[in-house]
């Protein structure tokens, strides 16, 4: 993921938002 983050990362903060959003559910 670390890899991905580095290639695209403007979509890195939609993945940290999403995670941060299942993780609260």
């Amino acid at each position: 993921n670390i890899d991905y983050y580095i290639v695209e990362p403007q979509k890195s903060k939609t993945i940290k938002k999403s995670y941060t959003d299942n993780f609260l559910k």
